[in-house]
């Protein structure tokens, strides 16, 4: 995981993981107390709870990921789903996740959301997601599928539509879950604003450019107060 994302020998896949990382990190300074609670859900191998530990070492820090293997160092790591959720939290964290969840399973992880964050307008949910439509799917498919050599090809009228038309394409199932392939952030932002309050948007990692010409979409998100579900 480290090799795809964060310390990948592509130097642009390298460049869009670390201005997310950048991101994140302002992000997570700007909403969560000092001291207080924060749930990374699909934590991958921790490196973002180890970053935030290193500016609030007094947060309770807790890291959700059932399936990839990783040491809790400074943080609190949860395999099982209801762990993650034992306990409120400032800020629910889900850093390149949703994209691979079903739709329902994005319902469930919206319901817990709901439940688990502070009960006023400090509880916070911050996402981010590929952009997977616009020209820079290109180097995302070079990179994928002939650096990476992985299992969810786009055939070339599927490549075109989706990096030059913005069309939709049909989604890739891999190992027991979903790929980038076919991933619209566009709908999961309209899912969003109908649970959720978006208060802040990015692009990364060029946020001066268009949505179709950056890598990922993070936006920040409060609950609905006084809406019963």
């Amino acid at each position: 995981y480290d090799r795809q994302t964060y310390n990948s020998p592509n130097p642009v896949a390298r460049l869009a993981h670390r201005a997310r990382y950048g991101i994140a990190d302002h992000l997570i300074q700007k909403y969560l107390e000092p001291s207080g609670a924060m749930l990374d859900f699909g934590c991958g191998d921790g490196r973002m709870l180890k970053r935030v530990r290193m500016f609030y070492p007094e947060a309770h820090l807790v890291g959700y990921e059932p399936l990839m293997k990783g040491v809790a160092d400074g943080y609190e790591r949860a395999v099982v789903e209801d762990d993650a959720w034992a306990r409120p939290y400032n800020l629910v964290t889900a850093f390149e996740v949703l994209e691979h969840l079903e739709d329902d399973e994005i319902c469930h992880f919206f319901d817990l959301v709901d439940k688990a964050l502070r009960p006023d307008q400090r509880g916070t949910l911050i996402i981010s997601v590929p952009n997977m439509l616009g020209p820079v799917l290109i180097p995302k498919i070079i990179n994928v599928q002939y650096v990476r050599r992985a299992d969810w090809k786009y055939s070339l009228s599927e490549a075109l539509r989706a990096a030059f038309f913005l069309g939709a394409v049909p989604r890739h199932r891999g190992a027991g879950y979903l790929t980038h392939k076919g991933f619209d952030w566009r709908d999961l932002r309209v899912r969003l604003k109908n649970r959720f309050i978006i208060v802040e948007e990015r692009l990364s990692p060029f946020p001066f450019l268009p949505w179709w010409l950056n890598s990922q979409w993070l936006a920040v998100c409060r609950r609905r107060l006084g809406v019963s579900r």
